[in-house]
């Protein structure tokens, strides 16, 4: 105990009644002396550094999990009405490009040329990249509606049938919705495809059936008047064949409808039985494979005809070919449902 001295005391306890325990740690040793003491304040020295001003340690909170704020009905509804019409104009730039891809590929498939057009996907993607930019995808249903809405609005089909451009307008929309809603009712079956185009056949049909429910009041009247018009022309007149023209490779013996290639005649009259035939005339003027078409596309004018390959006469009965009115480009195009048997083609032009 070289660092300590001891310092007289006039009290000497009493040990007479203990025992001595000897243990191994000296509290005097000079190793002891020198270790500082580890103390931890409690609470209340905790605040009483505090009120002197003296400087404490705080733990920080831990932080909690973010939890998301439901929204409100207000809220949900005004967020599905953003994303319907701000997903309206890039289906709009969807329908015109579907359109202009089908038609290009379908031109070069009935030329017999290799089918390269863009697909409407790589389409949209060449478009995002060096036209629009990139536009409002659909984050939920509203905006797979409003999408599907653009997407007939921007389809030129849409815009053939007889009518005013409101009227026409109308239709897409009712069009685009029915789409949409069957598409959405089959969803994740294989019924989606086939539920999607009925839904579009009768929403794009319902202003049209308004208007025949309309004309049919008037058909009692029109009626004798027709017959009245009619009743100097011929029978020899009525039943004369019609001169028809069709450009295709060389070498057919006969012309099916996609339709009835891929199903048979049977097939190819259901299509029809069961669509409408004004929608179904306008796609097959756009696309004939996807949808399969049920119509053979012929021509009044051979040099028209003269552009998709070898030129075949036809001798086709009164009413086997349709004036087709949604082409405008001038084609005189006729549309021969299902099949032309080889009694219908009489030979080909030089």
């Amino acid at each position: 105990m070289a660092d300590y001295s001891l310092v007289p005391v006039d009290h000497q306890p009493d040990f007479g009644d203990y025992s001595l325990v000897p243990v191994d740690h000296d509290p005097f040793s000079g190793d002891d002396a020198s270790r500082p003491t580890q103390f931890h304040p409690t609470q209340s020295q905790t605040q009483t550094q505090a009120v002197l001003g003296q400087p404490t340690q705080v733990q920080p909170p831990q932080s909690q999990p973010t939890q998301p704020v439901p929204q409100t009905q207000p809220q949900q509804l005004a967020a599905g009405a953003n994303d319907f019409f701000q997903s309206i104009p890039r289906g709009i730039v969807s329908g015109f490009n579907s359109a202009a891809s089908a038609m290009g590929r379908a031109t070069q498939a009935e030329m017999g040329q290799d089918v390269d057009a863009p697909t409407p996907e790589q389409g949209m993607d060449i478009l995002e990249k060096e036209v629009t930019g990139p536009m409002h995808r659909p984050e939920g249903r509203a905006g797979k509606f409003g999408a599907s809405v653009g997407e007939w609005l921007g389809n030129p089909a849409s815009y053939l049938a007889p009518g005013s451009l409101p009227f026409k307008v109308g239709t897409a929309v009712l069009g685009g919705l029915g789409s949409e809603a069957g598409g959405q009712l089959g969803e994740g079956t294989p019924l989606e495809v086939p539920f999607r185009f009925a839904g579009g056949a009768l929403g794009f049909a319902a202003p049209s059936a308004a208007r025949l429910g309309m004309g049919a009041r008037a058909a009692p009247t029109l009626a004798p008047a027709a017959e009245e018009a009619g009743a100097g022309l011929g029978q020899a007149a009525d039943n004369a064949p019609q001169t028809f023209y069709r450009g295709d490779q060389a070498g057919l013996t006969e012309f099916r409808s996609h339709a009835a290639r891929a199903g048979g005649q049977a097939y190819s009259e259901a299509v029809l039985a069961n669509g409408d035939k004004d929608y179904l005339m306008a796609q097959h003027l756009f696309e004939s494979h996807d949808p399969l078409s049920l119509f053979i596309s012929v021509t009044a004018d051979p040099n028209i005809a003269r552009r998709f390959g070898s030129v075949y006469q036809l001798q086709l009965a009164p009413g086997r070919a349709i004036p087709n009115p949604f082409n405008l480009l001038g084609e005189s195009e006729y549309l021969v449902p299902h099949y032309i048997s080889p009694d219908e083609i009489k030979g080909t032009l030089p």
